[in-house]
């Protein structure tokens, strides 16, 4: 009898846990809620405007605008060219800026109602960022950043190091802007993008993206699960990774605490993780939908939007934090 009153107390004890943990599964899968789809199609950056307008773009010179905070996408008339869209950048509801795998830089200043476009000969841009309505940056591959002046008709050649890709750009400040790309390199400019310096790293893996909560405190995510924070805007970077990861191909910080991270690889996409330590810990979030993440845009709300493969999703980083809080 105390034998059987033991078992029944054991299979009852493991009916609770298999209860609560399916539960909590539940509860973080429903964190994820996606948006839209869009059939054989990747979309592979974003840019959030305003809280109810968000540009995305991605394969095939995918083009797509939501109006509504990411309830509803439609296809603004842009004429499809095989190239990769592989950045996208607003500087206010007006003025934007697409950079192409095959050097094509598309400029609107109708808010995207019509379109120009200007080609870098020779070049394979990943990104697009302005500071100004005339002072633009664009990253390739060999080690090139491109600049102009005059609002992206012109473009300077800018050698940064040799065979190896620059993949991101952000505006730390405004004249400081840090690059990030293969072999761990980090580069700073601290005058619009004029001079370059190569920032020290204490990693060699190949770095993605960057996210910058003020003048001061940055992280940049990579390969192996590879994490860096900097304390003074990118001039040093100490490794905050996270575990078990593999590619995580974005990241982005609400404050200095709060950030979220993602990615994955084609053989394995279920990598999201988020912090509430700026950092120093990771926790991972179930993912229902299995993608291969390769954006992340935040709200000052707190509200995210993650792009992969052919999904965009939206999460609550600050409820994630809330109601998954130890």
């Amino acid at each position: 009898m105390v034998f059987q009153k033991g078992l029944q107390r054991t299979i009852w004890s493991v009916m609770v846990l298999v209860l609560v943990m399916s539960q909590v599964c539940l509860s973080q899968e429903s964190m994820i809620e996606p948006l839209t789809t869009f059939a054989w199609e990747n979309v592979i950056d974003l840019a959030i405007v305003s809280p109810e307008q968000i540009w995305g773009v991605g394969l095939g010179g995918l083009l797509i605008v939501s109006e509504d905070g990411g309830a509803n996408w439609t296809r603004p008339n842009l004429d499809r060219t095989p190239e990769w869209f592989n950045g996208v950048f607003f500087l206010d509801r007006l003025q934007g800026w697409i950079a192409g795998s095959e050097g094509s830089v598309f400029k609107t200043g109708d808010g995207g109602r019509t379109w120009d476009r200007t080609t870098i000969e020779g070049a394979y841009l990943t990104d697009i960022l302005f500071l100004d309505g005339a002072i633009g940056l664009a990253t390739g591959l060999d080690g090139l950043i491109f600049r102009t002046e005059n609002g992206g008709h012109d473009w300077q050649r800018i050698q940064l190091a040799e065979s190896v890709i620059v993949n991101k750009l952000c505006a730390v400040s405004v004249d400081v802007v840090v690059a990030v790309g293969g072999r761990g390199l980090v580069f700073r400019s601290q005058d619009r993008g004029i001079s370059w310096q190569t920032v020290n790293t204490p990693t060699s893996v190949t770095l993605y993206d960057l996210s910058f909560v003020d003048e001061k405190q940055g992280w940049i995510s990579g390969r192996n699960g590879i994490v860096l924070y900097s304390a003074d805007g990118g001039s040093h970077w100490e490794e905050r990774s996270v575990p078990y990861a593999e590619e995580l191909n974005a990241i982005c910080f609400l404050d200095q605490k709060t950030g979220l991270t993602a990615g994955g690889t084609i053989e394995k996409q279920n990598h999201i993780f988020y912090t509430r330590d700026g950092g120093l810990t990771w926790t991972g979030l179930i993912d229902p939908h299995h993608k291969w993440w390769k954006a992340i845009e935040c709200f000052p709300g707190g509200t995210c939007l993650l792009a992969g493969n052919d999904l965009i999703a939206r999460c609550s980083l600050r409820e994630i934090v809330k109601r998954l809080k130890p």
